[in-house]
């Protein structure tokens, strides 16, 4: 299982996989663009692991700058 799964597709059932991808104790970040309705999870699968939900959804410009440099950065280092 993977330490880190992002879910950028936005649909219910690439969140249900992103979740089964994730290990216990690993970081879940939805990316998706959920604005389509409600979402059903598996809410006891995301309980048992642990699981750290990020909602990558920041609101805060300076952060969206921040986030894009770091980006940048962990690419020209070879981290990403």
């Amino acid at each position: 299982f993977c330490d880190v799964v992002i879910e950028a597709v936005g649909k219910p059932w690439p969140l249900d996989l992103a979740a089964e991808l994730t290990r216990e104790r690993g970081r879940l970040v939805v990316a998706g663009y959920h604005q389509d309705g409600p979402r059903s999870i598996n809410m006891q699968l995301w309980n048992w692991r642990g699981l750290d939900v990020i909602n990558a959804h920041e609101r805060d410009p300076a952060i969206y700058v921040d986030g894009m440099r770091r980006a940048v950065a962990a690419v020209a280092e070879g981290r990403l």
